[in-house]
């Protein structure tokens, strides 16, 4: 089983925060709803900590981060032509995890997971395309209402790239 890390560096680190920072501020100054699963934390902390998770999932793969302003979106990243959702948790042991607003018709092509937090570093921990996903996933109440879930055993751990369909 192949394993990817990364430490972001203090620039790298307060990038994170800036960006997550200004992606909670849009959401709030344009009404946008939080789709954040876990309530335990702050919509500023769940952006920061996306926001880190996706500079860590950029450099592991050896592309350019996404530098869009505005507010946040669905589409992280595009690889081989094809979309990537980058989804975080501060849970060492986290799975994949999507609100239940979501579906083939309003997703990426693919999701990633990457676990852990800006000052700890990040762990990827996969991939999926999203027809499998929403193949294998289950509805489950975590404590804060019904969600898509999918162990992160069941993602494919190798580096992201687009399959040959």
């Amino acid at each position: 089983m192949a394993t990817y890390y990364y430490k972001l560096n203090n620039t790298e680190a307060k990038c994170a925060e800036w960006i997550g920072s200004s992606q909670q501020q849009y959401a709030q100054n344009y009404g946008l709803n939080e789709h954040k699963i876990d309530g335990s934390q702050s919509g500023v902390d769940i952006h920061v900590e996306g926001s880190g998770a996706e500079l860590a999932f950029a450099k592991i793969h050896g592309i350019y981060p996404n530098f869009q302003e505005g507010g946040p979106t669905r589409i992280d990243f595009v690889i081989d032509g094809m979309s990537v959702d980058v989804k975080s948790t501060k849970h060492k042991a986290g799975n994949l995890l999507l609100p239940l607003k979501f579906s083939l018709d309003n997703s990426a092509e693919a999701f990633a997971l990457v676990r852990g937090t800006v000052f700890d570093g990040f762990d990827y921990a996969g991939w999926i395309m999203a027809v499998e996903y929403f193949g294998k996933a289950e509805k489950r109440d975590l404590g804060w209402g019904l969600t898509w879930f999918l162990d992160a055993s069941e993602l494919n751990q190798e580096l992201i790239k687009k399959p040959n369909l």
